[in-house]
């Protein structure tokens, strides 16, 4: 397994996932389904993308291809979870059974706001519940997106991580997180000094023992524009280092944002303008080895 403290280093070759073109990737993660992974379930796997600001999902069959190879299939999750309005960068909470995802529906606290969707059976792409907004200990009246939900079984109160403009903050968009309630509810949100700046800090994708979260910066440092940096801590009763910039191996000159970290915490997969995709911002992937040879 991982190292519980450090991140290892994204070494492996960068690819350009060639036949999607969306600025944004969010697998679903459960204990049955995970894209990329060797289980398989009816020969087929599952995620989640957002195009045109409308939920999807796409699905493939994994027949040992390489990434680039693979023939995916699409459809819109339909009118229970997409509204007149925009919906985008979902992300799923490891059980499969939340999806958070951001809207500027009616019925918000203002702006873009997080929102969830419950479904029972986590096989039942279609089976989501009418949206829920997450309240005012999350949404503010301004701008709220990007969230990463971390179960945080260790310290038994499951957290919300996202980026706001809000009051309080470092300015601009910065990181926050909310404690879950036994009752579902979301608490006040808190200011995550230690992982933010004063200029953009988005999308935070918190890995699966809560022990390193990716997120995407423009501060002093970056090699262009957007990039990925990485925090750790030794326990999730710890603070966050200081965020590490993930070097030109995932970073390029140009927008390289957002990002999604696979359940092993060993596959990287963002959105990139760099010269040599097919025009705006495509998807690559890559990958780092086990730290530690563990």
């Amino acid at each position: 397994m991982l190292s519980r403290s450090q991140t290892g280093s994204f070494a492996g070759r960068l690819s350009n996932i060639s036949n999607i073109n969306a600025d944004k990737l969010q697998l679903q993660e459960g204990q049955v389904i995970r894209v990329l992974s060797v289980r398989m379930v009816g020969g087929h796997k599952t995620f989640i993308c957002e195009e045109e600001q409308t939920i999807r999902f796409m699905a493939h069959s994994y027949l040992g291809l390489s990434l680039p190879q693979i023939q995916w299939r699409q459809a819109m999750l339909g009118p229970t979870v997409n509204s007149s309005l925009g919906e985008r960068t979902p992300n799923f909470s490891r059980d499969g059974h939340w999806m958070f995802f951001v809207s500027n529906r009616p019925g918000g606290f203002g702006g873009d706001d997080l929102w969830a969707s419950w479904r029972t059976h986590t096989h039942d792409d279609f089976g989501w519940q009418p949206p829920v907004n997450l309240g005012p200990g999350v949404n503010a009246a301004s701008f709220d997106a990007g969230a990463s939900f971390f179960e945080n079984e260790e310290a038994g109160m499951p957290l919300l991580f996202f980026g706001s403009i809000r009051p309080g903050g470092f300015g601009g968009p910065d990181i926050y997180v909310s404690a879950q309630a036994a009752d579902g509810s979301f608490g006040p949100a808190t200011f995550v000094s230690q992982l933010s700046s004063p200029v953009a800090d988005q999308r935070p994708a918190i890995r699966f023992d809560g022990l390193e979260i990716i997120l995407f910066s423009d501060r002093p440092g970056s090699l262009g524009f957007a990039d990925l940096w990485a925090s750790t801590r030794q326990t999730v009763f710890d603070t966050w280092s200081t965020p590490v910039n993930l070097g030109p191996v995932v970073n390029s000159t140009s927008n390289d944002a957002p990002a999604y970290l696979s359940s092993n915490g060993r596959i990287l997969f963002f959105a990139s303008n760099r010269p040599g995709g097919f025009g705006g911002l495509d998807l690559y992937v890559t990958t780092r080895e086990r730290v530690g040879g563990k």
